[in-house]
């Protein structure tokens, strides 16, 4: 049995396995852009509390995750941000309960996160990879 070139069909992939480029591609300015958007979303928490911290960059990132691996990457990493101040905001409620300090720390928690976003969409409109500190890893 001889084989010819168009006997067998290409492997199958599905549409968006991926992210485009790879990580040795230096973002292009439109990468940037959605990536400081992906950032900047979380800042929907001054319109919708606390939960918009995570549902902006989630569905932002869930939009044009597969535009560039650096929009990938930068969504990723505000997702993992805003869900962990997220339970850092759920866990003021009960020392606040408790101890009465839970006020004190959810307006420490409020200012650092906002700062963080700031940073983190400047850094990602420089075309950085920016890492969050405190940042627990959950996507």
């Amino acid at each position: 049995m001889s084989e010819r070139p168009g006997d067998n069909p290409p492997p199958f992939i599905p549409y968006a396995t991926a992210a485009v480029g790879n990580r040795y591609d230096p973002p292009d300015p439109s990468a940037r852009n959605l990536a400081l958007m992906c950032h900047l979303l979380a800042l929907s928490m001054l319109v919708l509390p606390v939960a918009g911290s995570v549902l902006g960059p989630l569905i932002g990132w869930l939009v044009v995750r597969h535009n560039h691996w650096f929009v990938d990457d930068q969504g990723k990493e505000a997702i993992n941000f805003n869900l962990t101040m997220f339970i850092a905001y759920l866990l003021c409620i009960p020392l606040f309960c408790v101890f009465g300090l839970g006020g004190l720390l959810a307006v420490f928690v409020y200012v650092f996160n906002i700062v963080m976003v700031i940073v983190a969409a400047v850094q990602a409109s420089g075309g950085k990879l920016y890492r969050y500190p405190l940042t627990i890893r959950f996507v």
